[in-house]
């Protein structure tokens, strides 16, 4: 209401402007056309009977410079126009990320899933030093490199491929491929800014909306000579204050939010491995990447899958072959494949966190 005000009263008068047209879309033109000091002096000493002498533009310059405070206003009213939209933006890639974090934190199955690939790369390690193994690995090296490596006999089969059909043999007694469904939310979050970024972003709009309080209060300090319009300006200062006093709550609790994700998103860090200081926009990339590509591995498994995935494809009429046959021999043929690859090797100095290795797992033979 605020806005289309203005716009009647002050912007008509350079533009016809429809009444249901937001003001918002000529804010740029109006800062270009905010009266000087110059302009100020200038046209404060034109009476208004003189007005309809004047030609076009330098009307419409007399009638902003008859509005109290224009240029700060058509500053505030920007701040005003961008700022819901802002918010309702950041608001949105916070709320992504806390539930791709939530679902790092809190996943048993994808734990499960980790546990399978560390027991596959020690098994292979062991075949080659039965000393060298490995109690971790980071997730960012490590997934995107499941699906690199290939059979010597099935260039077509993966090493994801043969997790991915262990896994599928022990659903039945270890829930390890529950966790795609509910990785979904990761591929929103891969799409946000990064942490860094959102917590940058509501910091300015909080100062924004102190700048606005500030400016509102320096108007409500003066007083014009003209009543109506200092009413219409004391109309003004308060719709000023009742957006800031709704938008202070709503950004107070947004920061509490973006205070919290930052918290759990160290925590995710220090749990995988990761480094403290790596970027989340290139984290959540990288397992959204990992996640669509598990998903292919998942609709081309031969094997009956079990209910947590079974929507990645339509059931098959026979049951598929085993391993070793869609490798074209046996499963010691990748394994010696992999061997090769310094994608398991242990490290010197081996990342900390990360999924613990079971000491007890036979889920590969």
């Amino acid at each position: 209401c605020m806005m289309v005000e203005l716009g009647k009263q002050w912007y008509q008068r350079r533009v016809r402007v429809k009444e249901d047209n937001k003001l918002k879309e000529h804010i740029p033109s109006l800062k270009k056309l905010a009266p000087t000091y110059e302009d100020v002096l200038e046209y404060q000493a034109v009476p208004e009977t003189a007005v309809a002498t004047l030609d076009r533009s330098r009307q419409t310059m007399w009638y902003m410079v008859q509005c109290p405070w224009f240029t700060q206003r058509i500053h505030m009213i920007d701040v005003t126009a961008s700022l819901p939209d802002d918010y309702e933006e950041v608001k949105a890639m916070c709320q992504d990320v806390q539930s791709a974090t939530s679902c790092l934190l809190g996943n048993g199955s994808f734990i499960k899933f980790l546990e399978v690939v560390l027991t596959v790369g020690n098994m292979m390690n062991a075949s080659v030093n039965a000393k060298k193994t490995s109690p971790s690995f980071k997730l960012t090296q490590t997934l995107p490199l499941l699906s690199n490596v290939r059979s010597p006999v099935d260039h077509a089969f993966t090493l994801l491929d043969f997790i991915v059909q262990e896994c599928v043999k022990v659903s039945g007694e270890v829930d390890c491929l529950s966790f795609v469904k509910e990785f979904e939310a990761i591929n929103s979050a891969a799409q946000a800014s990064s942490i860094v970024s959102i917590g940058v972003e509501v910091d300015v709009m909080m100062k924004d909306l102190n700048r606005l309080l500030q400016r509102s209060n320096e108007m409500a300090s003066t007083i014009h000579p003209d009543k109506s319009k200092a009413a219409e300006l004391a109309s003004f200062i308060n719709d000023v204050r009742n957006f800031v006093k709704f938008f202070q709550a709503n950004i107070t609790s947004l920061s509490d939010d973006t205070k919290m994700m930052k918290s759990n998103y160290s925590a995710i860090l220090e749990r995988y491995g990761e480094s403290p200081n790596t970027d989340s926009e290139d984290f959540f990339k990288t397992l959204s990447e990992f996640h669509a590509t598990l998903k292919e591995a998942i609709k081309k498994c031969p094997l009956d899958l079990p209910g947590s995935v079974s929507y990645l494809k339509p059931p098959s009429k026979t049951k598929g072959a085993g391993v070793s046959k869609m490798m074209g021999g046996n499963p010691q043929d990748l394994v010696r494949s992999l061997q090769k690859s310094a994608m398991f090797q242990k490290q010197s100095s081996p990342p900390p966190g990360g999924p613990p290795a079971s000491e007890d797992s036979e889920w590969i033979t």
